[in-house]
């Protein structure tokens, strides 16, 4: 007789032990207030106080979600790779502009090195000795006519048409000045000095100067 109680006591524990369900938030909440516990509260019924945690028929579960550690530091990844490659495009531009500006400098450095005579022989080769000879010459009217030989010979010089104004304006022949700069800025429209004398040239004929033939 006492086998058999025995038997259906074990009986009934099992099936009770088969429907034991997870305890959920008010569960907790509840065996927490009446005492159940006792200083030793077990850990899922703190968690379930936490605002991160929330607890459910089917347990606890979290509240919130947040992106796991390993596709956060892909995604860092990736985007430093974005950065690091635009960054490499503006710097291989900067590169670029920066050589393309210091091959200009170079340039403008080895043009302001070449000398007139080269600069004449570039454009009229063939001048130089008679350039040379002009050069030296130093009474004013055989030098002026020496230049205006040459000029006539080398129209596209800006040097000779500049040192044959030059001479013209000291000489006091002023239209012929005023002429010859002229002829100096139709060929080197840049050249600075030419336009500055050649304004000092029309003011003087504006103000009548007298004109040496």
């Amino acid at each position: 007789m006492r086998y058999l109680y025995f038997t259906l006591l074990v009986a009934l524990l099992s099936l009770n032990a088969c429907r034991f369900t997870v305890p959920n938030t008010g569960d907790g909440q509840a065996l927490l207030e009446s005492g159940v516990f006792g200083e030793r509260v077990p850990a899922w019924v703190n968690q379930t106080k936490q605002e991160s945690i929330r607890g459910t028929d089917s347990g606890i579960i979290p509240s919130n979600y947040s992106v796991p550690s390993a596709i956060k530091t892909s995604r860092t990844v990736a985007e430093t790779g974005v950065l690091d490659t635009e960054r490499a495009r503006r710097e291989a531009e900067e590169s670029e502009e920066k050589e393309e500006t210091l091959a200009a400098v170079r340039e403008e450095e080895v043009e302001a090195e070449i000398s007139p005579l080269d600069r004449i022989e570039q454009e009229c080769p063939g001048l130089e000795s008679a350039v040379s000879d002009a050069l030296r010459t130093e009474a004013r009217g055989a030098r002026v006519r020496k230049y205006e030989s040459l000029a006539v010979r080398c129209p596209g010089s800006s040097d000779l048409w500049f040192w044959l104004a030059k001479d013209y304006q000291e000489a006091g022949q002023l239209v012929q000045a005023a002429r010859s700069f002229e002829r100096v800025l139709l060929v080197a429209p840049e050249n600075e000095a030419a336009k500055a004398l050649l304004a000092v040239v029309k003011e003087k004929l504006n103000r009548g100067s007298t004109v040496t033939p």
